[in-house]
């Protein structure tokens, strides 16, 4: 899920953002306020990520600062190992979702249902390149339905 477009073709979910949620341990929202101090797991969130896909689109950390400027959302999962997960969010639009190999069975539902804990708007919207089925089976487990 990304909120870079691409040439691909794209399937576009939506779902109600019926709160609240279960909540995971392992999670941080992170705003301008605690930025500088979260730096460190912000990286090793996107050197995981960087780890496990090659994609050219990855944000960085000024990016990061930039859309929290713009008030998006930023979600981090993290564990004693490190980062599992990160999720953004934009006026009830996730993008860039992440969930690590070595999360336990579950936790990607989980955590992403934890963010929309945080997340005011009723209406939630994402959307999957075609052609990446596992992300679409993962976006319906959330609840989402296609449009």
């Amino acid at each position: 899920m990304s909120i870079h477009t691409t040439n691909e073709p794209q399937v576009w979910y939506s779902m109600i953002n019926n709160q609240p949620y279960p909540t995971v341990s392992e999670f941080i929202q992170v705003t301008n306020e605690n930025f500088d101090l979260l730096k460190d797991e912000i990286q090793l969130s996107i050197d995981s990520f960087n780890s496990e896909h090659d994609w050219n689109g990855m944000w960085t950390l000024d990016d990061v600062t930039s859309r929290l400027n713009l008030n998006h959302k930023l979600f981090l999962g993290i564990d004693d190992n490190g980062p599992l997960s990160h999720m953004w969010s934009d006026k009830g639009y996730l993008y860039n979702v992440y969930v690590s190999k070595r999360r336990s069975k579950g936790y990607g539902v989980r955590f992403v249902h934890n963010c929309l804990n945080h997340i005011t708007e009723t209406n939630i919207t994402v959307y999957c390149d075609e052609w990446n089925t596992r992300a679409q089976k993962f976006t319906e487990d959330l609840g989402f339905t296609k449009k």
